[in-house]
């Protein structure tokens, strides 16, 4: 008897591995009310999974082989770290006071968690899934992200009202930029040139020169701004207004906002889906995410999720 494969037309191998290579990414959002995460199939936009975590989830950051996916739970003091191909929790560690934002590095080897009350950065290995250090960063770390060449990692300390460059060699901190008031979530260029704050208590977004250190433009936008992320080609950023229930469109050539896009009520996360076409937005108040057209700026369909919704961090994941 020949083997089975050698009995199915090469074409359906072919695209069967094709359709395996090419699946939609999911989006994984932090349902803090529902202490639960929502799966979605972008490919569907269909909640195809909710996991239960650990208690008032916000933080996510997904591998980029989405092998691992990383919760922050502030009210149970955990991370929970959920295996990407069964959806299933299969480890949580405790951590710290109130842990918040997560980062992944992008050789996916660690990842850091801000601990809101402890003024520090923890840092996982995920070859253990320990805590294997603990970097001393600004008043109330709310925000975090790392540089595409993996060197530097990116610190919004609220309280103190700026950003921490952090080597990721040796854990110092290289340099302090000061910003607006309240600076809290971050995002880069694709390039990691500019770096992005949304600014909670100025009502502003923050742009910075990662070369210098130094910020370039302040840009007014809506009220009690969260989160942000530009397009890959940086013509334009996005930052979510909490209490505006809006988005601002920063053109990013002037560093001018050119329109509020209206949303849920009380967005917070927000990310770009990988074919650079769609806005995922996360409104904690509506228990939904909205999807935006990133080209003609408009609402495209609203994904129910569940209670409290806040997908906070790189929530999109290839598959």
């Amino acid at each position: 008897m020949q083997p089975v494969f050698r009995q199915i037309p090469v074409f359906i191998l072919l695209l069967a591995i094709h359709g395996l290579l090419h699946a939609a990414p999911y989006a994984y959002i932090t349902n803090q009310d529902a202490n639960n995460v929502s799966v979605i199939d972008t490919a569907t936009s269909e909640v195809i999974a909710a996991i239960d975590v650990g208690e008032a989830p916000a933080g996510v950051a997904a591998l980029h082989d989405n092998s691992y996916i990383f919760i922050s739970n502030p009210e149970s003091k955990s991370v929970s770290v959920i295996d990407g191909n069964t959806h299933t929790v299969i480890k949580t560690i405790s951590i710290g006071a109130g842990p918040l934002a997560v980062a992944a590095h992008p050789d996916g080897e660690k990842v850091y968690v801000a601990d809101w009350y402890e003024d520090v950065v923890r840092v996982i290995a995920v070859s253990s899934l320990e805590v294997e250090a603990t970097i001393k960063v600004g008043a109330s770390p709310s925000g975090l992200v790392v540089a595409p060449d993996g060197k530097t990692l990116y610190v919004a300390n609220r309280d103190a009202n700026n950003i921490m460059a952090v080597d990721l060699n040796d854990h110092h901190i290289r340099t302090t930029v000061e910003v607006g008031t309240a600076p809290f979530g971050l995002s880069l260029s694709a390039d990691g040139s500019q770096l992005y704050s949304a600014n909670v208590q100025s009502n502003d977004a923050s742009i910075v020169d990662t070369d210098s250190m130094q910020v370039i433009a302040t840009v007014a936008v809506g009220d009690f701004p969260y989160a942000s992320v530009a397009l890959p080609d940086a013509s334009r950023l996005f930052v979510t207004n909490q209490r505006d229930s809006s988005v601002s469109v920063i053109e990013l050539d002037g560093f001018t906002e050119i329109q509020r896009i209206e949303v849920g009520m009380y967005p917070e996360g927000i990310a770009l889906h990988p074919d650079g076409n769609r806005l995922y937005v996360v409104n904690w108040a509506d228990n939904n995410v909205s999807v935006i057209d990133s080209g003609s700026l408009e609402v495209m369909e609203t994904i129910e999720t569940d209670m409290g919704s806040r997908g906070y961090g790189e929530f999109i994941a290839p598959r």
